[in-house]
């Protein structure tokens, strides 16, 4: 399965990432030579571990389930998402259990190629939708309105190419993302802007 850190085929173009039996795989284009995209244009090994644990708890979730149970869309917020590995592993789980959502996938403004590429790949269109978050921005809404209430039906998870913003993170069912910063003081943020959440 390999290690945790690093890159888990930094020489493909293209690699497919075996989630699980019962689901197709996860297509993900690498933007090998493309330094404008940073780490982002790689997949990572966290992140393929983190898929296939997205994947797993959805099926056990399904399968704990009451027949007949009717369920809302899952509305899930991806942070940091480079190539959108996870956030397509999540939405190709989701979807093959029938269990309808919506998945917003952030990350740097020159990330959003890649995010875009990830989600007509994988025919996610719709369900997968890449957006620009300025986490300084978030958290400096986060704190402005601390005591507001959000309910999530009231945010629409925005369209392709879209700026996020803090009520979508407030009114998300899911927040998650692997590897999303190497640096301590984004570390420090980030994780004020999880805790408001």
């Amino acid at each position: 399965d390999g290690a945790w850190f690093g890159f888990y085929d930094a020489d493909a173009p293209l690699v497919e990432i075996e989630l699980h039996e019962s689901m197709p795989p996860v297509a993900i284009a690498q933007g090998l030579g493309q330094t404008k995209f940073g780490t982002a244009r790689f997949v990572w090994n966290s992140a393929v571990r983190l898929s296939r644990c997205l994947a797993g708890l959805m099926l056990r979730q399904a399968s704990s389930d009451p027949p007949g149970t009717s369920t809302a869309p899952l509305l899930a917020v991806e942070l940091g998402s480079g190539t959108g590995v996870c956030a397509a592993a999540l939405a190709v789980a989701l979807r093959s259990i029938a269990r309808p959502c919506e998945v917003l996938a952030t990350d740097l403004p020159q990330s959003l190629p890649l995010l875009v590429n990830t989600a007509w790949r994988n025919r996610l269109e719709g369900v997968l939708r890449p957006a620009v978050l300025d986490w300084n921005g978030a958290l400096a809404a986060a704190r402005a309105c601390s005591e507001t209430a959000f309910d999530r039906h009231d945010f629409d998870i925005g369209a392709s190419g879209a700026e996020a913003s803090w009520p979508q993170l407030a009114s998300a069912d899911l927040i998650f993302g692997a590897d999303i910063t190497f640096s301590a003081p984004l570390r420090r943020l980030v994780l004020e802007l999880l805790v408001r959440a």
